[in-house]
């Protein structure tokens, strides 16, 4: 008997050493997909739109597309997103969307059709939408409706168009963020307007006008490095080549670094009609996906100051301003919004740790500076330009 207790107080002992000897647990991004339309609401409504409930209501919530293509993340930080949770659309499985990068070319059907408006994006037939739509009363105008989000592809690198003449490849998956309302003329359904758009251009959001290139082949590219080919790309500095290999990042060969979708809401309507999208174009052949940040309602563009680490001076400033970082950083990209959220400057910077840019040409006010790494935003602070 006292041989088996002292045996016991082995085996205990030893596994203690065992569990507290672990690394901490690492974050990854995973995914919970729905499995039923109501469930795919509740993602919705929990995830995406419930702070809300203190600005305005929702109503007329619609699910497009099947639930499993619906889900909620952790660890959104991975991707560049500030916020640790958020939701995912796909035009495959929601939960495909999980690392490691270990496929070529991820590819589901849904079995759906396409969306109306992401045709009129795509000027092709669409297959595989996913996405929700909504009315937002809100309670008070002249803010904007801003949400941050990331799409991926696994179309990237091979989809991408093969030469300077070939500007549109037909199979580049789309995706929107609309809003409907008397306030917005766009060229979509009811009149309504496009707010997913390559920052500084009028130009949608998919493969066609955001890559690094053409690859023949599935070969996954280190960060910053453009695929080969003769076309050497469109926007590639909004593009993170996607070679990770542990959990922590997603499936998708390449995705873009967080971009910021921002409804002007107007005090003489006091209602949105807005609606989220992504469809896969002309076949539903390989999976691309939308992750999304819960939205605000904003005047501008909230702070992470990092002065320890990185500074931009003078503040305020007549002309130019310098950046400075304590490390090297490997992708680093400058983008400088006005109040409303509109992208008014985007500059890729040396790898060095000191930059300078010029901000003379613009006009007298407050501006946000947001500095970010290989898609990971580092720092974002307000300046002034006199």
């Amino acid at each position: 008997m006292k041989k088996n207790y002292i045996l016991l107080i082995t085996a205990l002992f030893c596994l203690n050493n065992f569990l507290f000897s672990q690394a901490p647990d690492e974050k990854y991004y995973t995914v919970t997909p729905a499995q039923t339309e109501n469930e795919a609401k509740k993602i919705i409504e929990d995830r995406f739109l419930k702070q809300f409930e203190m600005q305005g209501t929702v109503s007329n919530l619609k699910i497009i597309g099947v639930p499993e293509a619906i889900g909620y993340y952790v660890h959104g930080e991975t991707l560049g997103l500030k916020s640790t949770v958020g939701i995912v659309l796909s035009t495959g499985r929601a939960k495909s969307t999980e690392g490691p990068n270990d496929h070529s070319g991820k590819s589901e059907s849904n079995g759906v059709g396409g969306d109306v408006d992401a045709e009129i994006l795509a000027q092709n037939k669409t297959y595989d939408a996913s996405g929700f739509e909504f009315d937002f009363h809100y309670n008070s105008g002249e803010k904007n409706f801003v949400m941050s989000y990331v799409f991926g592809s696994e179309e990237y690198h091979e989809y991408s168009p093969k030469n300077d003449d070939d500007k549109v490849n037909p199979y580049s998956d789309v995706m929107g963020v609309f809003a409907t309302g008397k306030n917005y003329k766009g060229e979509f359904s009811n009149h309504s307007q496009n707010f997913a758009l390559v920052p500084i251009t009028n130009q949608s959001v998919n493969l066609n006008n955001v890559h690094c290139g053409y690859e023949s082949e599935h070969r996954i590219l280190p960060p910053g490095k453009k695929a080969g080919g003769e076309n050497k790309g469109q926007n590639c500095n909004f593009l993170v080549h996607n070679d990770h290999v542990s959990r922590k990042y997603i499936q998708m060969d390449a995705y873009i670094v967080p971009f910021l979708a921002s409804i002007p809401l107007y005090s003489d309507e006091k209602m949105v009609h807005i609606k989220v999208v992504i469809a896969d174009s002309r076949d539903g052949a390989y999976n691309s996906a939308i992750f999304l940040e819960g939205p605000k309602l904003s005047e501008g563009i909230d702070d992470i100051d990092q002065e320890d680490e990185i500074k931009i001076y003078p503040n305020p400033t007549s002309g130019e301003v310098t950046i400075t970082a304590e490390e090297d950083m490997e992708h680093p990209v400058i983008y400088v919004y006005d109040l409303r959220g509109s992208l008014v400057v985007c500059e890729n910077l040396s790898d060095a740790k000191e930059n300078t840019i010029n901000l003379s040409f613009l006009p007298s006010g407050i501006y946000q500076a947001v500095i970010s790494d290989s898609g990971v935003k580092l720092y974002s602070k307000k300046i002034q330009v006199k």
